[in-house]
């Protein structure tokens, strides 16, 4: 199960090209000890970036929050976050080395379930964002950079790109809806063992579903934990629903071209159903969302995207190419 970001979960994300899992932990901190929210994960090569979006934290003055990406380190005291689990966001991106540690201070109080949820992005990032952040370029990806003119160092660029997550996420996913984004909020009575109280599913091959915000309202005693199953990953996003009320969802962007499958589990049985809201869009796939998840199984060659162009290889190129630099 994911409970922890890893290797695997950046290799499960991959052929989606974009998501935002959150992952949430309770964590106690005697004095003088640490406590690890992302383990350290490095030496990945260029099989995709990683960014550390947000962190939502209990307030505990004198708690650091250490956040390590590439070659870069910052310090956060969590006396400073803000109340409600709201989370404050950090976007720290790595390419080669990512990592967020806890840490109390010998001398400091101990801290008891201080909760904590982190959201981490892997992006199958555009040529535009390598630039941009000075990363080396492929031969083939020069070779696309020079076809379409823009220029291989980042203080040459116009600033017009590369486009941020939320552009891409607005004109390529959020305006191909084709469902209300809520398909169901309903009250589940949780059990001491797991079970599925909820599947969503495509209903054609030219549909993608984002599940982008799970809202529950949970006492803490009952130590819920609520599993979603993606397509053949299982137990793909583990979370304990924090804060726990349904003013505070938690966000994420997980992608699926099967199905999601919702699980619940509680420590101590509740003794009422716990209502549940679920956001999940549908969107209708488009060449440019299939060029992007090149590796998934709807994923498209530049063969078959010139095949779907009636064979014209010129226009199937420069949509292929433009996909790839990130500016379509």
């Amino acid at each position: 199960m994911a409970q922890a970001f890893s290797a695997s979960t950046i290799q499960h994300a991959i052929p989606y090209w974009l998501e935002i899992v959150p992952y949430t932990q309770t964590v106690q901190l005697a004095a003088g000890s640490q406590q690890s929210l992302v383990p350290l994960i490095q030496g990945r090569g260029k099989t995709a970036l990683c960014i550390l979006e947000d962190v939502a934290a209990t307030p505990a003055a004198g708690v650091q929050l250490q956040v390590t990406a590439d070659q870069q380190q910052w310090r956060y005291d969590l006396g400073a976050w803000p109340g409600d689990l709201l989370p404050l966001p950090i976007r720290a991106v790595a390419f080669q080395r990512v990592q967020a540690t806890l840490l109390n201070p010998a001398g400091n109080a101990a801290q008891t379930n201080l909760q904590t949820t982190v959201r981490m992005a892997v992006w199958a990032e555009p040529i535009t964002v390598k630039i941009l952040w000075g990363q080396p370029l492929t031969a083939q990806e020069q070779a696309i950079a020079r076809e379409l003119g823009l220029e291989q160092a980042a203080a040459a660029m116009r600033g017009t790109t590369p486009h941020s997550l939320d552009t891409y996420i607005e004109t390529t996913y959020r305006n191909r809806l084709i469902d209300p984004v809520t398909p169901y909020s309903f009250r589940f009575q949780a059990a001491t063992t797991s079970a599925p109280f909820y599947t969503e599913q495509v209903r054609s091959p030219n549909e993608l579903l984002v599940l982008r915000r799970i809202t529950v309202a949970a006492a803490f005693e009952d130590g819920l934990t609520l599993t979603v199953d993606r397509d053949n990953d299982a137990g793909h996003v583990v979370i304990q629903p924090q804060p726990g009320d349904l003013e505070h969802p938690i966000a994420c962007f997980v992608p699926a071209l099967d199905h999601l499958t919702f699980h619940l589990q509680a420590a101590t049985a509740p003794a009422a159903p716990t209502p549940i809201v679920l956001e999940i869009w549908h969107v209708a796939l488009s060449n440019i969302l299939r060029a992007r998840m090149q590796g998934s199984a709807a994923g498209l060659t530049l063969a078959q995207l010139q095949q779907i162009m009636g064979g014209n290889q010129a226009a199937a190129t420069q949509v292929w190419d433009r996909v790839k630099a990130g500016v379509l």
